[in-house]
């Protein structure tokens, strides 16, 4: 898969440190994936919540980051709609995203 824009992961995981090991673990997931369905998504992330809309929410560092991507199964790419602590993810509706 193809994430079409990596720097909301990078920037956030410069301002914190301790989400740069988990986020550069799903990069390198991601990319090698090759995901058709959603069932795909939960072989290689077993925890990721499918959402409406082809999304998906994956929760880093024991759930005290929020992940949430819409997923282009057909032309094979990621784009990144949200990455927030956990309190910044409870303040929005993931289905307005």
């Amino acid at each position: 898969m193809l994430i079409t824009d990596k720097r909301p992961l990078e920037d956030f995981a410069l301002d914190h440190a301790d989400s740069r090991s988990a986020i550069n673990s799903w990069i390198a997931l991601v990319e090698n994936a090759s995901w058709r369905t959603k069932q795909d998504v939960k072989k290689t992330f077993p925890r990721a919540k499918l959402l409406k809309g082809n999304r998906a929410r994956f929760e880093l560092v024991h759930n005290r980051y929020r992940l949430i991507v819409l997923i282009e199964y057909i032309d094979q790419y990621v784009d990144v709609l949200f990455i927030g602590t956990h309190n910044d993810y409870e303040k929005l509706d993931p289905s307005s995203l």
